[in-house]
C-alpha cells in the first residue's frame, strides 16, 4: 500500500508559519519603535547633556523653603538626588518620583531609586542615540576617579580616562546602546568634565 510522506509539507508548512510570526514580530517591533520615537521626541530635549548636581548648602536651601508635609529631597553622594530627576529642563524637575506608597515605606530616608531610574527609563531605549543614551554608573566612576586625583596630587593629577571606562564597562551591558557610547568623544569630554567637578568640590 503506497503511503503518502507529508514530512516535506510539514516542514514547509512550520517555515511559512515561522515566516508569519517574524514578520508579525517585526512589524510590532516597528510599531514599538515608532511609538517610542515619537514620545522621545519631547522627552529627550528636556533631558540633554548631563543632570545638574547639588551642593549640601542648596539642598538644605531647598528643603527648608518647602512646606513641612512634603518630602525632603536626600543628597547623593555624586550630587545627584535619591528620588527626583535632576535635569532643571524637566517638567518633573525636583519632584519625588516615589508613589504614596513607596513615600510611606522609605519614611526613614534611603531606599532604593527605582522610581526615578524608570523616569529616566526611556534614555535607556535603543532608539537613543549618542550623548542622550544613560551611562550607568558614570558619575560615581568619575567620583572615585575624582576622588584618587584629589589624593594624588602630589604625584599625578591627570583625569584616566582608561580608570574610568573599564569601570564604565563592568556595569555597561555590551547589548546596550551605552556600550557603543564608551569609546565616544562625547563621553570622554563628559567624563573629565565630571572628574574635575568631583576632585574641586565633591572630594
Amino acid at each position: 500500500m503506497w503511503l503518502f510522506n507529508f514530512q516535506p509539507l510539514l516542514l514547509i508548512f512550520h517555515s511559512a508559519q515561522a515566516k508569519l510570526r517574524d514578520s508579525k514580530s517585526g512589524k510590532r517591533s516597528a510599531a514599538r519603535s515608532a511609538r517610542r520615537r515619537v514620545f522621545l521626541a519631547q522627552f529627550l530635549p528636556a533631558h540633554t547633556g548631563l543632570p545638574k548636581l547639588f551642593s549640601r548648602a542648596e539642598v538644605d536651601a531647598i528643603n527648608a523653603g518647602r512646606p513641612s508635609a512634603a518630602p525632603r529631597l536626600e543628597l547623593l553622594e555624586t550630587g545627584l538626588l535619591r528620588h527626583c530627576c535632576c535635569f532643571p529642563s524637566c517638567p518633573e524637575y525636583l519632584v519625588d518620583q516615589r508613589s504614596s506608597r513607596e513615600l510611606v515605606s522609605d519614611r526613614g530616608g534611603g531606599g532604593a531609586r527605582n522610581a526615578v531610574n524608570q523616569h529616566l527609563a526611556p534614555l535607556r531605549w535603543p532608539e537613543v542615540e549618542g550623548s542622550d543614551v544613560y551611562v550607568p554608573g558614570l558619575h560615581l566612576a568619575c567620583l572615585e576617579d575624582g576622588r584618587r586625583r584629589q589624593r594624588q596630587q602630589h604625584r599625578s593629577h591627570h583625569y584616566e580616562e582608561p580608570a574610568v571606562v573599564a569601570h564604565l564597562s563592568e556595569r555597561v551591558n555590551e547589548r546596550s546602546p551605552a556600550a557603543k557610547e564608551l569609546k565616544s568623544p562625547w563621553l570622554q569630554d563628559a567624563a573629565a568634565s565630571l572628574s574635575d567637578t568631583y576632585m574641586q568640590s565633591w572630594s
